[in-house]
């Protein structure tokens, strides 16, 4: 099991928010109230969608193959060709609520990851809808980057990025990443999610900016997701540590 930790550097560059968050995150809880439903996959697909998935990729699949617990988990797979200069294969919820959820945790495992010369990436999309940004509109996006890329596609610059990890995804193993999202939302958006209405939350897999030149594959799967309030205070400490960004 591997805790996604980076200590790096904050970058800005055009509208987006480059930014690599050091941080020390408590375990996901036990006990506190989980926002998402179904969030084993065991109850099947709903109420999970696909959202916008690429054409041709298949619709929000679970699969036995592979669970972290239970016996399934959503499984999310994209094949980079040069016929595709982008591709998401991804799981969508739509969060809705009067509180606005402080911590976002799970797990993935990547069964296969040679993606040719493609730049894909695991990462974890939150859509803000409501409330007002600087430009008039009313939609606020978070990108939380898991692993895979060093630097988001070009077509994604206008969103707010927070990479947890710059590197090649482990393989073969359960890699436990967890963040939280509320702190991330008002350090890194420059917002206070008032008048939110609702989230939709994406666990995804995907590529874009360019073509590849040659074809590749990539196979991931998430499973034992948490979006809630965080750990309280113990004696061993504050629930999270935020370093200076250096």
């Amino acid at each position: 099991m591997v805790l996604a930790v980076l200590v790096a550097a904050v970058v800005a560059a055009g509208c987006g928010v480059f930014a690599d968050q050091p941080v020390v995150a408590t375990p996901t809880p036990i006990i506190q109230p989980n926002v998402l439903l179904n969030p084993g996959f065991e109850s099947g697909i709903d109420p999970w969608f696909a959202g916008e998935s690429s054409a041709g990729l298949p619709a929000v699949q679970v699969t036995s193959e592979r669970a972290r617990s239970g016996s399934l988990s959503l499984d999310l797979r994209i094949d980079p060709s040069p016929e595709q200069t982008s591709a998401v294969s991804h799981a969508v919820q739509r969060i809705q609520g009067d509180v606005f959820p402080e911590f976002l945790s799970g797990y993935y495992f990547v069964d296969a990851w040679d993606p040719g010369d493609a730049d894909p990436y695991i990462g974890v999309t939150l859509t803000i809808q409501g409330g007002n940004n600087p430009d008039g509109s009313s939609i606020h996006e978070l990108r939380l980057v898991l692993a895979g890329t060093t630097a988001p596609p070009p077509s994604d610059a206008a969103a707010a990025y927070v990479f947890l990890s710059r590197d090649e995804p482990a393989t073969g193993e359960w890699t436990y990443f967890a963040y939280p999202v509320l702190e991330a939302v008002r350090t890194r958006l420059g917002w206070d999610p008032i008048g939110w209405e609702h989230i939709d939350l994406s666990f995804e897999l995907r590529y874009g900016g360019a073509a590849p030149s040659t074809s590749g594959s990539a196979r991931v799967y998430f499973d034992d997701l948490y979006l809630g309030p965080q750990q309280m205070f113990t004696p061993l400490g504050p629930r999270f540590t935020f370093l200076p960004d250096s």
